[in-house]
């Protein structure tokens, strides 16, 4: 049986069974990457990659009813940072913000990606923080009080989570 490891540096490493690639890995380990000795394995598929610590995940959408499979993506996305130990933040803009209504987002279902409502719930629960654009929110009938947690920004709002975050999402 012919095993493989492909390591991020490059390098490949084979060998014919378990034992031989777990000591050749380890090798390889402890003369290309000193600073990972000692330090606990990565067990499973599921657990790779897996960062060290946590990132600062902006999530921008502006599809709303119209699109309810990248609204939903989004959430689920943002649901799914949160549940990792993420920090995220959410803003929501143009048609968008009309998800912010209970019965639309319960109406909001997309095709592989879920329940709008059951993310935005998941997300309440974890305490991330929602911006709605002030300025779509206004155009629409919106006010803030529509849901827990939930703020009306002005376009200084999303400048200012750009800038706060290490990585960005927009759908």
């Amino acid at each position: 049986m012919n095993l493989v490891v492909n390591c991020e540096c490059g390098e490949t490493v084979r060998a014919e069974d378990d034992g031989e690639l777990v000591a050749q890995v380890e090798a390889h380990v402890e003369r290309n990457h000193p600073e990972m000795v000692g330090k606990p394995p990565v067990t499973t598929s599921s657990e790779w990659p897996r960062r060290c610590s946590a990132v600062r995940l902006f999530v921008n959408l502006a599809a709303g009813p119209e699109n309810p499979t990248r609204a939903a993506l989004a959430f689920l996305v943002a649901r799914t940072a949160a549940e990792e130990g993420h920090e995220v933040r959410l803003f929501l803009a143009g048609d968008a913000v009309q998800l912010v209504r209970p019965e639309t987002a319960e109406a909001a279902r997309g095709i592989g990606t879920g329940s709008v409502a059951e993310h935005w719930e998941a997300l309440t629960e974890a305490g991330v923080p929602v911006a709605l654009s002030g300025m779509s929110s206004k155009t629409r009938g919106i006010n803030g009080e529509s849901r827990p947690g939930v703020e009306l920004a002005q376009p200084t709002k999303l400048v200012e989570l750009a800038d706060w975050a290490e990585k960005t999402l927009v759908y």
